[in-house]
Formats: C-alpha cells, sequence, structure tokens
C-alpha cells in the first residue's frame, strides 16, 4: 500500500529573499550614509568589553558546572545590559511585550519561536533571561560560551546517539536543583528558517513532560532583514541591512502555559506537536513538519546548482514513514 504524504503547507521555509519597496531602500541607502557608521562604530567598542567583562569569571569553568553566586549575578547584569545595548544598534529600540511571564517555580520551562537567526537566543535572553537549551555548536563558540556556562546552559549534542536519554536526564537535574532561579529556555525548531511558517518542533524541551510557556516572536509585519536560514543572504550582509534600519519593532508574546496530559507526557513527540499548532495559531502561521534535515538537503541542492525548494519535503512526516532510510540519507548529505 503506498501511503500519500499531505502537500506541504509552506514549499520552502528555508528560502528567503527581501521584496522591499521604494521607499524602504530609500530608507536603508540613507540608514547606510548616517546610521551604519555610528552604530559600527558603537558596536565595535561595547561588544568587546562586554565578552571581556563576561569570559574573565568564567576562566577554568567548563558547561554545567556550578558557578559562585557572585560571579554568576555579575555575568547576567552585564549580560543583559550589553544585550539591550546591541538590540538598540540594531534597531530594537523598544521591544513589546505581550501577557504574563510565568513563574520559573511555576512553570519552568519556555519554549519560543520561530527562530529565523542563531542570536535570537542572545537577544531574546536580553529581555527574557533564562538559561538555554542550546545545540552543541555553541558550546564551541569562542563569544557564547561563557554565556552558557554562567546561565547553568544546557548544551545538545544532536549527532550523539543516546541524546535522547542524557537531555532528559539533564533537563530533570535542571529541573530539581533547588538553587535554579532561571526558567529553562528553547528554540525547539532547532534550526533557523525564514519566518514564513513554524516547523517541525524537536523533543528535547518536552522530553521531562513538565508545564511548558510557549513565547513567540512578532516582528508585527515589517521585512527581516537580519532572516539567517540554509538559502539566504548570509548573516553579515543581514546584519549590516538590519544596522542601517532606523527602527524594527518586535514584540514577545507570553503565552498561556500548556499543561500536558498523561497521553502527551508519555510521547513527547505529540506533546511538541500539540504546542507547535497552538504558537502556529497565535502567529497566524502554517505549521509544517520540515525539519534541519530538510535544510540540510535544501544546501545539498543549491551546491549543485538546483533550487533549495526541490529538496524540502518534510522531513518529519517522511521519517515515520520510510524509519532509518531517511536518517541515514540525511546522515550521508550532511557528511559530504
Amino acid at each position: 500500500m503506498v501511503r500519500r504524504l499531505p502537500d506541504p503547507a509552506l514549499k520552502n521555509p528555508f528560502k528567503h529573499r527581501l521584496n522591499l519597496s521604494t521607499l524602504q531602500i530609500l530608507e536603508l541607502v540613507i540608514g547606510a550614509v548616517t546610521l551604519l557608521p555610528l552604530r559600527l562604530l558603537v558596536l565595535v567598542i561595547v561588544w568587546p568589553l562586554v565578552w571581556l567583562t563576561v569570559i574573565l569569571p568564567t576562566i577554568g569553568c567548563s558547561v554545567g558546572s556550578t558557578m559562585a553566586p557572585w560571579p554568576r549575578m555579575f555575568i547576567t547584569t552585564v549580560t543583559r545590559f550589553g544585550v539591550r545595548v546591541i538590540l538598540w544598534l540594531f534597531g530594537f529600540l523598544w521591544v513589546r511585550t505581550k501577557g504574563k511571564r510565568a513563574s520559573y517555580k511555576d512553570i519552568p520551562v519556555n519554549v519560543v519561536g520561530p527562530h529565523t537567526m542563531p542570536f535570537d537566543g542572545f537577544f531574546t535572553g536580553g529581555v527574557i533571561f533564562g538559561s538555554m537549551l542550546i545545540c552543541h555548536e555553541v558550546e564551541e563558540s569562542f563569544f557564547l560560551r561563557p554565556i552558557l556556562i554562567a546561565t547553568d546552559g544546557i548544551s545538545v549534542n544532536r549527532s550523539s546517539a543516546d541524546t535522547r536519554a542524557k537531555v532528559t536526564e539533564q533537563v530533570n537535574e535542571f529541573l530539581r536543583n533547588p538553587n535554579r532561579r532561571t526558567h529553562l529556555m528553547a528554540f525547539p525548531e532547532g534550526t533557523c528558517g525564514n519566518g514564513k511558517a513554524l516547523f517541525c518542533f524537536r523533543r528535547g524541551a518536552f522530553l521531562p513532560g513538565a508545564p511548558v510557556q510557549p513565547i513567540t516572536l512578532n516582528s508585527e509585519g515589517a521585512p527581516q532583514l537580519a532572516i539567517w536560514t540554509y538559502d539566504s543572504f548570509g548573516a553579515v550582509v543581514g546584519c549590516l541591512l538590519q544596522l542601517c534600519r532606523l527602527y524594527t519593532p518586535l514584540e514577545i508574546q507570553f503565552l498561556d502555559p500548556y499543561f500536558p496530559s498523561e497521553a502527551e507526557k508519555k510521547d513527547p513527540m505529540l506533546y511538541a506537536n500539540n504546542v507547535q499548532a497552538v504558537m502556529a495559531r497565535t502567529l497566524g502561521l502554517p505549521h509544517t513538519q520540515h525539519t534541519g534535515d530538510d535544510g540540510v538537503l535544501a544546501y545539498k541542492a543549491l551546491s549543485l546548482g538546483l533550487d533549495s525548494g526541490v529538496a524540502t519535503i518534510e522531513l518529519g512526516l517522511v521519517k515515520p514513514a520510510l524509519g532509518l532510510v531517511v536518517v541515514a540519507l540525511c546522515a550521508s548529505r550532511s557528511g559530504k
């Protein structure tokens, strides 16, 4: 029997192209002459100062190690201040919040979306601070590793065969810690898209079966200049364009806490899919089963001179149907 998979709600969530009006182009041109030099100057002064201030107390520490209260408080204070200055430089002069964030004692886990650029967690953390559940690659980052250490972040190695057991153990240990003073924040999509859909949530934040509070990021219709996907014009160009823009609106909305049913506690993927649907309805976006592996295939298609859309097939739907065959395919493509 042939199983027919439904057509995707969005063909290619990894492709990003700008479609600016004449007025918006004129705004960027004027900003390139007036705002860009000044903002770059302030950025090259502020960023190294914040980074040096943060890294010194973490020398000799590793991710997962326990820090004394005073350096942690010092690092988090400096980080939040520095991030707020950087947000201002990138045009996020005012970040509007909607709804109320539940106490970390009552609802310990926050899930945030959509994820459109690698610095989402860094920027969002400056406004709604928390410990990050983040991919292993960030642990190796020269710039972000000290912040991950200071905030008791959890690093996830997605290529490890026993990732699920390790993540469950790490998250449960975090939630049981009597000295915990923050929420655990995760971007469950696990990779960056173009913001036009919410794609397949990873299970990590949902494995313990604890209640979560969904948090949505909304640019309120403004063109997104700094989106960084597998098929975009790149992070450097995007950031430079963003620096040229006077003001970019951003709304952070705290949705009602989501309490999992018994069925969802037993099935983290069901739990993740249901939370994804709630967030998508709030944002007015489709929710698809594209995964980061779709992005890997899209990138491979580009390297072969093809349109990236030919390779985005919603692997979140295909994997259950074809099992390890698709997993092996993705592993082989990403290794080339």
